[in-house]
Parts: C-alpha cells; structure tokens; sequence
C-alpha cells in the first residue's frame, strides 16, 4: 500500500486533468450524467518502448512507463449505469428500421448482452486464467455492428432475392407466352397464304397491264413522229409564206417614208382627180387600211399574189388543219396512255402495299416462331432451375424475416466474443439466441456466425488458404471479415498466420515484426499504396505510433484522406487491410488496447486438431492420396465458385433485359451458354464428390 500511495502522489497534475476532462466529454457526447466516481489514474492506450521493470510483486506483476502508477495497466473502469446503456442504444439505433416489438425488445437484449459478457468474462478468468475486459467501447461496437451490419445484409439479402424472383416472372412470363405465341402462329399462317395468293393474282394482272401500257405507249410515240413531222412541214410553209411577204416590206416602208411629204393641197387635188396615177391609188390604199376603211377589192390585172403567195397559203392552212387534227388525236391517245399508266401505278403501289404487308406477316411469323424456339429453350434450360430459385426466394425471405436477431447476435459475437474458446462463444450464444426467441425477436431456430454473415465461396477459398475448416476457426474468419476494428489474433500455432499469408498472397502482403528496422517505411508505403499489411509476433503492448491507424483517425488534408502516423502525415488508401497476431498463449492485454482491436482466440480446436492430424497421416502413409485429395477440393471450390457465378450471370441477365425477353436474342444466348457451361461443370463435380 505505500508503493502505491508513493506512485498515486507522483502522478503529474496534467495526466490527473485530462482524466477529468475525458470523463467530462463523454458524458456530454453521450448524454450522460455524470455520476461521482472514485478517483483512478488511467494510462494511455499504448505505452512508450522504453519501459522500467519494477520489482516483481503478486498483485502488480507488469511493466510501468516512467512517472505512472503500477496500476496504469489496471485501469479501474466503472460500468456504464442501466440508464446509460439504454439512452446510447436508444440514440443510435433511433433511425434504423425496426417493428415496434424489435425496438422496444432490442435495447433491452443488448444491455443483457452486455452485462452477461461481465459475468462471462469472470467465469473464463476463474476456469482458463484468461483475461478479457468489457468496456464501454464493447456496447459501442455491438451498436455499430448491429446498425451497419443489418442495413447492410438487408440490402444483400433483398437484392439476392429480388434477382430469384425477376428470374421467376421472367421464366412464367415465358411459359405464359408459349399457348399465346402458338394461337397466334395458327392465325398469323391463313392470313400469310391469303397475302401470297393476292399478291401472285395482283402480279398478274400488273404483268398484263403493263404490257398493254407498253404497246400503247409504243403507238403514241408513232403518233407523235407523225405529228412531229407534219409540224415541221406546216412551220416550212409558214416560214416560206413569211418569206414572200418580207420581200414587200422594203415597198411598204417607202410609201410610208413619201407619206411623210405629203400637204393639206395635196389631198384637195387628189380629191379633184377622177382617175389618179397608180402611185396615188397605192398610197390611198394604205391610209384607207389605216383608217379602218374596208376596201373595195379587185383582181390584181397582173396576178402576182395569186400565183405565188395565194397556194402556199392555202398550202400552209392546209397543213395547219392536218396538224391540229393530229394534235388532237394524239393529245387523245396521250390521256388515255397516261389514264393507263395512272392505273398502272395505283396496281403497282397496290401490289407495294400488299408486298409490304405480306413481308409484314412473314417477319411477324418468323418472330413469334423465334420467340416460341427461345421460349423453348429458355424453359428447357431454365425450367429445372425454377422450383430451386423458388425454393431459394423463400429461403432468402425466411432469412430477411430473421435478420433482426440473428444480427443482434453476430454483432455481440463481434464486439465480444473473439477472445474467448469455442466452448464459451458456443454457450453464450446459444443463450442470446434462446433470449431473443424470448423477447419476440426474429432469429433463426439454430444460430449460426457463418451463415448470417459468412459467404460460402469465401469460405472455401478460406479453407484453402489454410484457415481450419472447424465451425470456431470459420467464425474467427467471419468475424474478421466483419469487425469494424482491425483484428488482433492469439495465435500459437501459427494458423492464423498460415491462412493471412495465403490468403492475402496475391494483394501483395507485406510481413513486418515490431523489431524490423524498416517496419515503419513497409507500413507507410501499405497504407499509402492499399496493400495488406500483418504484424506478426506483437507482444502485450504495441508502439504507440499505430494509436492512429487502430483507431483509424482519419482525416482530410487538401482534398487527400491523410493519417498520422507519430510525426508524419501521410496518404491513407482506404483499401488497406492491417492484421496483427501475436504467439503467446494467454496474453493479457489491458483493455485500453483490447478495446481498439478486434481479439481474437486463434487457439486450435480439437475438431482443427483432428482434421489436421488426419491429413498429416494421409500425407505421410498415402501421399499420392493427399495430393489427390488436395487437387480435388481446390477444384471442388473452383467448380462452385464458377456455378455460383454462373447463376449471379444469368440471373443478372434475366433482370437486365428490358421488356420481353423473348425477343432479346443475345440474351437467350447467354443464358444457354451459361447454362451449357453450369451443367458441365455440374456433372465434373459429380464425378469428383463420388471420387473423393
């Protein structure tokens, strides 16, 4: 007692002050109220390196950092009150979607968990001399979990169903479109003979027409020849007639010129003539024809004009009436050829329309009879999948009904259960199960980590990697792949090792021990580049530098997810994985440190145990038989993740295709590809699973 009084007086009044102000800021995040509490000095989370060794004692057996207390590696943490249980469940779970059963009956059953951990942790202390602390952040990580985790399967699990069944509508839809695609058939085909026949009636007749129309058209073109020829003869005489007349112009325009002479007395003795010169009469004529004063005609004594211009005239009137009457009997036959020619394109645009609707109905035909062959084929396919997608729809709703509990469940087995043996995770959660089927809480009739959130491909591939294939190992693999903290494994027979290093192989691991000298560079470039990291061989406490990257305290720096990492600042890639495990059998680790890491018993169990024992004897008695055996489950596994990617494709395929998808030839394609392949690979596993 004076030691420890010695070490309580030494404690520097700023570590006493950030104590208070810590509790003082939980409380407030928290909602919270404060209560008095007795006075305890608590350490770090991580301590430095460079440690004392004070002397030994029963009760204190444990390193110190300078200027603490001995019990800094005992932190004294007081339980949370029923009420703050409650209000934080509250709090964080006000937006999840519960019934109102679940939400009433879900804050209790968490806060049982909570407490019965306490009682638990006693128990495995007492028995196996193995710590394990419940705190606070315990009840945070089961209310983290529980939230993500449920939104999360949730949304899987429906749109796993969903898929099975668009796949369903779309095989019914197929099946219902069978009996209505062979009616249709059955009608479509009189309807396509009737159109043949018109259309090789129609074709006739416009046959026959046409040659009519062509024959017509050959008399017309005569017609105008003629016509033709009989213009130009009557333009001859015409231009002939004009040529006559032309050559008494030259007189006519000089009898005007000498009208331009003439007086008023000149017209006085021309009226007083009884019988004028010729000259005289000419130029009397002329103004008479331009007054408008009909003459008196008389033969010309000499007979010129009707020698010469008289019978081309009567020439040229005779071949103008030829020509009319020619025009008028070709303007006839031309309206006939083009009353001909205009019913001749009525046929032929007729006999389109008719072509149009036969090609019509042979692309409708030729479609529905494609459409009955997909459907065919699509159920013949398919059809065997049918009553399994259904069966596995229900499933999966069973499943989405029971989420609520069986996630409660997994979510505690994560936030408390790792470090304890398979017999005590087994007991409590078979307890938790039978309280949540008390307190009206779906869950499964027989709960189980690895099918609430394990994936049975990954699994495999974890079995092949090297994790045992025992139900504890497996749950120690799930709750890994599910923990919110980065996972810290008890692990002295190097299996966890064993299953990270291969697992992890083709990510491009990097292995680093606290004692490397370049371990910090190998962490910064993982972290910077998103590559796995593990930290093998840790022992109770770790460097204080990591309190960051376990914490992962994140933050932005110029747009950039940075970290610090002591006193650098560096790029954080969010595809970095970071796993840590440690050889000693029964580490006791503080729970400032067990809080920030997921801890985990890697501990082998008698079922690993014997499995492992028989391979060793099978490979040492038979190795060809262990080899063979070895070669089997890697293809084994191969063969049902190929199967289960197959059906994800096809049943992704199904809900893709838009509208009927009977008419989505490249979709039937696929699917019966993928099917072809899914049932090769089907029976190769056959063959195998007898073998083996």
């Amino acid at each position: 007692m004076a030691l420890k009084a010695k070490n309580e007086a030494t404690v520097p009044p700023k570590a006493e002050a950030k104590a208070k102000a810590l509790k003082a800021k939980k409380a407030v995040l928290k909602g919270i109220h404060s209560h008095k509490k007795k006075k305890v000095h608590t350490s770090p989370t991580f301590h430095h390196p460079k440690t004392l060794r004070l002397r030994q004692q029963p009760k204190y057996p444990r390193k110190s950092t300078p200027r603490r207390n001995k019990l800094d590696h005992y932190a004294i943490i007081k339980p949370w009150p029923e009420d703050a249980l409650e209000l934080v469940a509250v709090k964080f779970l006000e937006t999840l979607e519960l019934t109102e059963v679940e939400r009433r009956e879900v804050v209790p059953v968490c806060k049982h968990f909570h407490t019965s951990i306490m009682d638990l942790s006693d128990r495995f202390l007492s028995e196996l001399e193995r710590h394990n602390y419940v705190t606070a952040t315990s009840y945070l990580e089961l209310i983290g979990s529980f939230r993500q985790l449920l939104t999360k399967k949730r949304q899987a699990i429906m749109e796993a169903k969903q898929r099975y069944v668009n796949g369903l509508d779309k095989l019914a839809f197929a099946e219902s479109q069978v009996g209505e695609m062979k009616m249709e058939l059955i009608q479509l085909q009189p309807k396509l003979e009737e159109a043949k026949i018109e259309n090789a009636q129609m074709m006739q007749v416009i046959e026959i027409e046409s040659a009519q129309v062509e024959a017509k058209r050959k008399f017309v073109k005569l017609d105008e020849e003629i016509a033709s020829g009989k213009a130009e003869e009557a333009q001859a005489l015409k231009n002939e007639c004009e040529s006559d007349l032309a050559e008494a112009i030259p007189a006519l325009e000089a009898a005007l010129s000498a009208l331009d002479t003439l007086k008023a007395t000149d017209i006085t003795i021309v009226k007083s003539m009884k019988n004028p010169p010729s000259g005289v009469k000419l130029v009397m004529a002329a103004i008479c024809v331009m007054k408008d004063i009909k003459p008196e005609k008389i033969l010309d004594p000499a007979g010129t004009g009707g020698k010469v211009v008289a019978p081309k005239k009567a020439r040229l009137a005779q071949a103008q009436k030829s020509l009319a009457e020619t025009m008028e009997l070709l303007n006839e036959k031309r309206a006939e050829l083009a009353e001909v020619e205009h019913h001749l394109e009525n046929l032929q645009k007729t006999f389109l329309e008719k072509t149009e609707e036969k090609a019509a109905l042979e692309d409708q035909v030729e479609l529905c009879a494609k459409k009955l062959q997909r459907a065919s084929q699509l159920i013949g396919g398919l059809g065997g999948e049918k009553s399994r997608w259904a069966q596995a729809a229900d499933d999966l709703q069973i499943t989405y009904e029971n989420l609520t509990g069986d996630v409660l469940v997994s979510a505690g087995v994560i936030a408390y259960l790792g470090a304890f043996t398979s017999g005590f995770r087994h007991t409590c959660t078979k307890d938790w199960s039978m309280l949540c089927k008390e307190k009206k809480i779906p869950c499964s009739e027989e709960f189980s980590l690895s099918k609430t959130l394990g994936d049975p491909v990954k699994i495999r591939a974890w079995n092949i990697a090297g994790l045992p294939t025992d139900t504890f190992s497996i749950d120690n693999g799930v709750i890994v792949d599910n923990s919110r903290r980065w996972p810290l494994m008890i692990d002295p027979q190097g299996q966890a090792n064993k299953w990270i290093k291969n697992s992890e192989k083709e990510n491009q691991l990097s292995v680093i021990k606290l004692s490397d000298s370049d371990y910090m560079r190998t962490l910064e470039n993982c972290i910077q580049f998103g590559t796995p990291l593990l930290l093998e061989n840790v022992g109770e406490e770790l460097d204080p530098s990591l309190e960051p990257l376990l914490l992962r305290q994140t933050f932005k720096q110029g747009g950039i997810d940075c970290i610090r990492l002591g006193e650098v600042i560096i790029e954080y890639s969010f595809d970095f994985k970071f796993y840590i495990t440690t050889k000693l059998r029964n580490p006791h680790y503080m729970p400032e440190l067990a809080t920030k890491v997921s801890l985990l018993n890697f501990m082998i169990t008698p079922e690993g145990l014997e499995d492992q024992l028989l391979g060793i004897v099978v490979a040492k008695e038979r190795p060809e038989l262990e080899e063979e055996r070895n070669a089997l489950i890697l293809q084994s596994a191969a063969n049902k993740k190929q199967l289960k990617d197959i059906e994800t494709k096809i049943l992704e395929t199904l809900s893709s295709s838009e509208g009927n998808i009977l008419e989505d030839e490249s979709a039937i394609q696929v699917l019966d590809s993928a099917k072809i392949m899914s049932n090769e690979i089907t029976k190769k596993q056959q063959v195998k699973i007898e073998i083996f």
